[in-house]
């Protein structure tokens, strides 16, 4: 008599099982698939177009900074700038620009951004401003000569500014620690 074979199979309900597992992790794959395709519609989706009211753009770019939103506010307030650079909030907005790098912590590009405003409104409201944060942002940096000549400006181009009197204690500090490494870089 042929002897008999004998299946290694799992009972049916064991393999009903399995398929369930393998079914719900699919579904769960294909669940994360299409969350993460939504995302990147939003993502994806054109920002709206800027406020063509100069007022809104400024307020808006002013409101996102207050709140701590730096990139927004930047490209806000660039904007603001570019469309209405005769403005006299213009220099306000280059400030803010910078400023929002330095609270970043990111001293190159508020430098950069700085220097930006004295050089297209020297003579604008916001310049004794930019040359002390300017100084600021280099001393951070530990760019010890910078910020003494930024300092150094604002003292002799706005001897009334109510920044003299500190750029002033700033630069007895620095020259005073000219050689300490810790502090000054150059």
């Amino acid at each position: 008599m042929p002897a008999e074979r004998t299946l290694d199979r799992a009972p049916p309900q064991a393999d009903l099982e399995r398929v369930k597992t393998m079914y719900e992790e699919r579904q769960l794959e294909v669940n994360q698939r299409l969350t993460n395709l939504e995302k990147k519609a939003v993502e994806d989706k054109p920002p709206p177009p800027p406020p063509a009211d100069k007022e809104t753009l400024f307020a808006e770019a002013n409101k996102k900074f207050q709140a701590g939103n730096y990139p927004d506010a930047r490209k806000g307030f660039f904007d603001f700038q570019k469309k209405f650079a005769a403005d006299a909030r213009a220099d306000n907005a280059l400030f803010s620009i910078a400023d929002s790098y330095a609270r970043e912590k990111n001293h190159e590009k508020a430098i950069a951004g700085y220097q930006r405003l004295i050089d297209q409104y020297p003579d604008g409201d916001m310049a004794d401003d930019a040359f002390f944060a300017a100084g600021q942002a280099a001393e951070a940096m530990k760019w010890c000569t910078d910020a003494r000549a930024y300092y150094g400006v604002l003292t002799r181009r706005f001897p009334k500014s109510n920044f003299v009197k500190d750029a002033l204690e700033k630069l007895r500090l620095l020259k005073k620690n000219a050689k300490n490494k810790d502090t000054c870089q150059s």
